[in-house]
């Protein structure tokens, strides 16, 4: 079987954790679902994306010297 893409990247996609018999082990004796895990990790990716920082603007007044000055 050839490798998947992400063990060509060194590491493997959140299905493929997922669907990883030692870890839906744990999941399972912690009583957790994949699903509920994939909807963390959903909600995660939105919080973090509201979080993001807008990059600078190039035109900006406020050198950087004038703003470590101030």
């Amino acid at each position: 079987m050839p490798p998947r893409h992400s063990e060509l990247a060194g590491e493997p996609s959140i299905p493929e954790m997922l669907a990883d018999p030692i870890v839906q082990a744990v999941m399972a004796r912690d009583g957790v679902t994949q699903r509920e895990v994939e909807g963390l990790i959903n909600t995660a990716r939105r919080k973090f994306a509201r979080m993001r920082i807008e990059p600078r603007q190039t035109d900006c007044p406020v050198s950087a010297a004038t703003a470590v000055a101030e």
